[in-house]
């Protein structure tokens, strides 16, 4: 598997039946998904105050559309996240310190492309 940082892991889940690549990333803070995927999905959304989003080629991108509480599937556990709408290349969706933080605490495994975490009163690794 091809690693873009050493902060981000790749995961397949599902959205709605729809397989997606997930990239969590440490680096972002905020939760985003594909423009195209939420059309395509014909996912809800809704308007936002615009939130500036800097990207890895040092442009800042606009994003002012919202996905929220949408169930995101990894690994036959659910998570419901609030994503940010925007361009996105390479993976689907992007899960950063919004959920991050959202799971307590994480034990990352960077040489094994892992991570654990407590949901629900069991142990969950990704």
């Amino acid at each position: 598997m091809d690693h873009l940082a050493p902060e981000t892991l790749r995961l397949l889940g599902h959205i709605a039946e729809q397989q997606v690549v997930i990239l969590v990333d440490g680096g972002s803070t905020q939760n985003f998904v594909q423009e195209h995927l939420v059309h395509s999905l014909g996912l809800p959304t809704w308007t936002t105050p615009s939130l500036k989003v800097m990207v890895g080629n040092g442009h800042q991108l606009h994003c002012h559309l919202l996905c929220e509480a949408i169930p995101v599937c990894v690994q036959d556990v659910t998570f419901s996240i609030n994503l940010h709408i925007l361009t996105l290349c390479g993976a689907n969706v992007v899960l950063g310190m919004q959920w991050l933080k959202s799971l307590g605490h994480v034990l990352t495994d960077y040489n094994a492309l892992s991570m654990k975490f407590f949901s629900g009163g069991q142990i969950i690794e990704l």
